[in-house]
This record gives structure tokens, sequence and C-alpha cells, in this order.
């Protein structure tokens, strides 16, 4: 798949990669992604769209 990114003259920008995990207990299993070793980073809530986004997938932000 990065072969293609190269063909057509794209990069990957690694400041803007992040990791979520989605879980349904309070001790969800960790485990360290990286690309070409370079470790990526873990996020606990994003938004995106204007959609907030949680690991526990709570709708919390969004019916205040």
């Amino acid at each position: 798949v990065l072969g293609v990114f190269g063909w057509l003259g794209l990069s990957l920008n690694n400041s803007k990669c992040f990791k979520m995990s989605y879980f349904c207990t309070s001790s969800p299993i960790t485990v360290n992604y990286t690309i070409h070793n370079i470790s990526i980073s873990n996020k606990f809530s994003v938004c995106d769209l204007g959609f907030y986004f949680f690991p526990n997938l709570s709708p919390r932000l969004h019916i205040r």
C-alpha cells in the first residue's frame, strides 16, 4: 500500500497518524503500532467532521 503513495508522489505524514482503541472494559489491551519503525501515538478522544469519538463510544458530548 505504501508503494502506491510513492507512485502517486505522496508521502505519509507520521505527525498526523494516530491510533485509537475501542473497548468495553475498564482495562483494555494495549498494543504498540509502528510505521517504518516510528511509533504511532495513542489518542483517547477524536473529533472528526464535528463528531466526537471516545474509546467507549459514549455519545455524551453530542447529547449536551
